[in-house]
């Protein structure tokens, strides 16, 4: 029935979520941590599961901003640090600000962002 089968799809996004916080914990590489972190945020704000390539970040944060599903200094922080990647994976020097902004990625996408933050 449907309500056992929205019971198994809440629990199968719960044991993601876990699993995902603990990969994302120890995780120091920024663009691993970034495609950890965006799945996570996209669980919280819709209660789904979702695994996508590193390509399809950027319209993942484009969703969450345009249905403002998740606070939008949440997502300011995200879409900078998503930025920042892109810029290093190019080539550019971002290494300190992603450094410097690792931290809260991993608080954002673990849902416990400061307001203050």
């Amino acid at each position: 029935d449907k309500a056992h089968e929205a019971k198994e799809a809440k629990a199968a996004v719960a044991d993601l979520r876990t699993r995902l916080l603990a990969q994302l914990e120890p995780e120091a590489e920024p663009a691993a941590a970034l495609a950890l972190a965006v799945p996570l945020l996209f669980a919280r704000a819709t209660g789904r599961a979702l695994s996508l390539p590193g390509k399809a970040i950027g319209g993942v944060l484009s969703f969450l901003r345009a249905g403002t599903l998740l606070p939008e200094p949440e997502l300011d922080l995200v879409e900078g640090f998503h930025t920042a990647v892109v810029e290093q994976l190019k080539g550019g020097d971002s290494s300190r600000q992603l450094a410097e902004q690792l931290p809260r990625l991993k608080a954002a996408a673990a849902g416990v962002l400061a307001a203050s933050d």
